[in-house]
């Protein structure tokens, strides 16, 4: 049931927004690694677009998430026209910090999001 809300929700996101997360798979093997993209989120009662990244846990530290991250935020700003980007992260994440940073993203605020109301760093880049 999990899996098939997740599918809904990102078909939503496709239908409406134009985009969503992206599947990230080996050049070699093209097996599953993760997915990327840009998502619309509401924080703060603001309409935000989320550059988000998820890589299966026996593939991290490989630079993976780097990898996609770049080349999702230059999809967003070439293709999709975006000009700004964030991305929530639990403070404690420090890999997605990291990856965070490598793109050249900076800490904009803090703020609480998501289903369990904890609080997350919001990094931001302007891509205009």
């Amino acid at each position: 049931a999990d899996s098939e809300r997740w599918i809904a929700n990102n078909i939503r996101r496709y239908e409406e927004d134009g985009h969503g997360l992206y599947v990230i798979e080996e050049r070699e093997t093209g097996a599953f690694l993760g997915n990327c993209g840009p998502v619309r989120q509401l924080v703060d009662g603001a309409s935000e677009v989320e550059l988000g990244w998820h890589v299966k846990r026996d593939r991290w530290s490989q630079g993976i998430a780097s990898e996609a991250a770049t080349a999702c935020s230059d999809h967003a700003r070439r293709d999709l026209g975006l000009g700004r980007l964030i991305s929530l992260i639990l403070p404690a994440n420090m890999a997605s910090r990291r990856v965070a940073e490598k793109i050249g993203m900076t800490v904009e605020k803090e703020t609480v999001w998501g289903p369990k109301a904890q609080p997350h760093l919001v990094y931001s880049l302007r891509m205009d």
